[in-house]
């Protein structure tokens, strides 16, 4: 008799990760994880994305986190997971809980000490739990089916409360045991977060309002860890603790190069990006933030890039540190006080002051000045004439013109998502919707990332599957029911890391606009360090995308992607508008850039990091 209160290890694993919010996971077929994926297909109410390589099924899962909150990646022992430690810790870096589940050795492998295919031919067989035990918040090995629900269930834990990656790796003999069905009543624990020490939540918040309430002309700048606070799986959080901090404190508030859109850049208290000598859009954001006498750094990673080579001038003993677990005052440290709950505490003691934010508005004007500078009426830009090449600045013209201020009833909200490069400094410089979105890889900075974070991210924010005529199999999604559009702005030299992934937004009907910047080389890099390695061979871009919607040999068609390859402003405009209305898969428009144009803050930039990265080694 069939017992209906177990169920296969493979199902547990799936049925948790439906219970966590999952629609999609990211696989990559290996012999280890086979049984796996035959077990965790049972579940029908969640997808399958079958990925080009290990590296960009991570890439996907990083993007698929940081739209949907958390997601799930399939890969097979060693070869695969060595192949996507990269990615793995790129989301560490980033505060992404991605569940990492690989398919494991035999159980009885260790046991014989077998010498086994995919590993180090040594008689070694935890080494790649050990790896990732270093970049993920919790590692584990699982060889009986009695451990998998103990140990599962705390590393989905750990990953949803730590915003941390987790490596599970499961026996492949084991996945079709049986063991006892998930009672999801009993697992809302999975979601609790992280609460304060009471007292110590007290003392931070009596110690920061009297040193706040004090000061002359405090500022605030956000950082990217408050993805967690003002971000949920439907995107912004109009109402959070930050928000509701910065509309009662009347602060002057800036935020880091890699929190932009937490904060929406036409709040009235939304002063830029602080980002030194880099700063965008003027050297009034600059001067504001570093002329306060009191500063309050929420979510900060202070890294050589977010900080323009170490250059950005504030002093930490004036400084209120908010970490996601901690408050630094000066030189006092309060631990296990959680952010949002000390945040949501010290709104409720501050007295307004607004003194840093008038001295802003004096020093550029009102608001409408203040749009100015983020480029003001960008439609009145375009008028340049439609056979001139198109430029950085002329690019960034058309962005917004076409896609950000749209306000048709047809407008759908849009994610900016932007590659490590030049393309940063475009990117950073469009003036966002309330909306709109804003995703950067910035602590990491690897490049390649964007093209497999951008399939995961459409996924995560497309709309359902369609199939036409009630015949068999999908064609299309349904548009009416789409989140957000995303547009990834990526340089050529990051695109040829990972490109292939493409196909993947063919095969499954999702429709980024992917503007790819062909300025034939890696130019981030030449502007840190000349030399001859930063030039790349040129593609055909736009034309990959005949290669990429090819028909399977059954006869079943993908797509279509489509393809544009455009030097002028014309060229550029009728891309756009074609890009905009195109529905069944992506379109990569190749813009033919001099590699001589950049924007003006990469160069200030380049130069702070090089300099930074040149310093001589310290006397011992």
């Amino acid at each position: 008799m069939q017992n209906f209160n177990t169920v296969s290890v493979g199902e547990y694993i799936a049925s948790l990760l439906e219970h966590i919010g999952v629609k999609e996971y990211f696989a990559v077929p290996g012999d280890f994880n086979l049984l796996l994926l035959d077990e965790l297909l049972k579940n029908k109410r969640i997808n399958l994305i079958g990925c080009c390589n290990e590296l960009n099924a991570g890439y996907a899962a990083d993007g698929y986190a940081r739209a949907h909150g958390v997601s799930a990646l399939v890969i097979t022992y060693s070869v695969g997971g060595l192949s996507v430690v990269n990615a793995v810790a790129g989301a560490y870096a980033e505060d992404l809980p991605i569940i990492v589940i690989s398919g494991g050795l035999n159980s009885n492998t260790r046991a014989r000490g077998e010498y086994v295919h995919h590993s180090l031919g040594e008689l070694r067989y935890d080494y790649v739990r050990r790896i990732f035990k270093e970049i993920t918040a919790e590692s584990v090995t699982i060889e009986q089916a009695s451990e998998v629900v103990g140990k599962v269930t705390s590393a989905v834990k750990t990953a949803l409360q730590r915003r941390k990656p987790v490596y599970i790796e499961v026996a492949c003999n084991i996945v079709a045991e049986k063991v006892s069905a998930p009672h999801f009543a009993s697992m809302n624990h999975l979601k609790e977060f992280f609460t304060s020490d009471v007292a110590n939540l007290a003392l931070a918040v009596e110690h920061a309002a009297l040193f706040l309430n004090q000061a002359k002309a405090p500022v605030i700048v956000g950082g990217s860890r408050l993805r967690g606070l003002c971000k949920n799986t439907q995107g912004m959080v109009a109402k959070n603790p930050f928000n509701e901090f910065v509309e009662i404190s009347k602060y002057a508030t800036a935020m880091m190069p890699d929190a932009k859109g937490f904060l929406p850049d036409s709040h009235y208290s939304n002063i830029g990006i602080y980002w030194g000598d880099a700063s965008i859009p003027s050297h009034a954001t600059r001067d504001i933030i570093e002329s306060a006498d009191v500063y309050v750094f929420v979510g900060p990673v202070f890294t050589d890039y977010s900080t323009c080579g170490n250059t950005t001038k504030t002093d930490m003993e004036r400084t209120v540190l908010v970490d996601p677990h901690s408050v630094k005052i000066g030189n006092q440290i309060y631990q296990d006080v959680e952010l949002s709950q000390f945040i949501t505490e010290l709104t409720k003691r501050i007295s307004p002051n607004s003194t840093s934010l008038d001295n802003y508005y004096k020093m550029i004007g009102d608001e409408k000045s203040k749009i100015a500078l983020w480029g003001g009426n960008f439609k009145k830009q375009m008028t340049q004439n439609p056979s001139d090449d198109v430029t950085h600045c002329r690019l960034l013209y058309r962005l917004q013109a076409l896609i950000l201020d749209e306000e048709t009833e047809e407008a759908i909200p849009v994610t900016i998502l932007a590659e490590t490069g030049d393309a940063w400094f475009s990117a950073l410089k469009l003036r966002l919707r309330q909306t709109d979105l804003f995703e950067v890889q910035m602590t990491y900075g690897s490049i390649g990332w964007s093209v497999g974070a951008t399939l995961g991210y459409a996924l995560a924010t497309a709309g359902p599957l369609i199939s036409p005529n009630n015949t068999e199999g999908a064609r299309d999604r349904d548009v009416s029911h789409q989140e957000r559009r995303l547009v990834a702005l990526i340089g050529d030299g990051s695109f040829q890391l990972t490109a292939q992934e493409v196909a993947t937004m063919v095969k499954y009907f999702v429709n980024p606009i992917i503007i790819l910047i062909n300025n034939h080389g890696y130019t981030i890099e030449e502007e840190i360090h000349k030399g001859s390695y930063n030039k790349i061979k040129n593609w055909n871009y736009a034309g990959l995308m005949a290669v990429f919607n090819q028909p399977q040999l059954d006869g079943e068609a993908f797509g279509p992607g489509c393809g544009f390859t455009v030097k002028t402003n014309g060229e550029l405009d009728d891309a756009l508008i074609r890009a905009k209305k195109h529905r069944g898969g992506p379109t990569l428009i190749e813009v033919q850039i001099s590699p001589d144009d950049c924007n003006n803050e990469l160069p200030v930039w380049g130069k702070c990091v090089s300099k930074s990265n040149a310093r001589p080694p310290m006397a011992k």
